[in-house]
């Protein structure tokens, strides 16, 4: 499949702010748009209802986001399609969950394909701070980390 039908069928979409840690998914997209095989089809996303506009039948959405699970900064966790996205977004600094997000999608008869969130792990996400040391220090190792995952899925080769 060319990279011109990945741009059709797959969206990755990068959940963050600009609180601390919480840009890490961002930062993380800002770099896979630099390859010519995601160009298109990486986004940046300020709150979880902004999935919505992406909500296609024939859409495969991979989600970054931000997650603080006790695993060590820069840790990728791959939450697998059809999980129960509620257990993962009891804390959100965006004004909403994935889960609650995907729930309002499909009630309006938007269901998508395939979603598979990839939680990257951060240290803190308070307002007002810059990325910390310790996540921009994992930021290429997080990045490789969402490559492999993002092969593993057959989206990059």
């Amino acid at each position: 499949m060319s990279s011109s039908n990945f741009s059709s069928s797959v969206a990755i979409l990068a959940l963050g702010s600009p609180h601390g840690d919480d840009q890490m998914a961002w930062r993380i997209a800002d770099l896979l748009s630099k390859r010519p095989d995601l160009q298109g089809i990486v986004h940046r996303l300020r709150s979880p209802w902004e999935l919505l506009d992406f909500a296609q039948p024939d859409c495969r959405l991979v989600v970054l986001d931000a997650c603080r699970t006790g695993n060590a900064v820069g840790a990728v966790l791959r939450i697998p399609p059809g999980s129960d996205l509620a257990q993962f977004g009891a804390h959100s600094t965006h004004g909403g969950s994935i889960a609650d997000a995907i729930q309002l999608a499909e009630s309006l008869g938007r269901r998508i394909q395939e979603l598979t969130v990839l939680g990257i792990e951060v240290e803190m996400c308070d307002s007002g701070t810059e990325l910390s040391d310790s996540a921009q220090d994992v930021l290429p190792s997080a990045t490789e980390a969402v490559l492999r995952e993002l092969d593993a899925l057959g989206i990059i080769r």
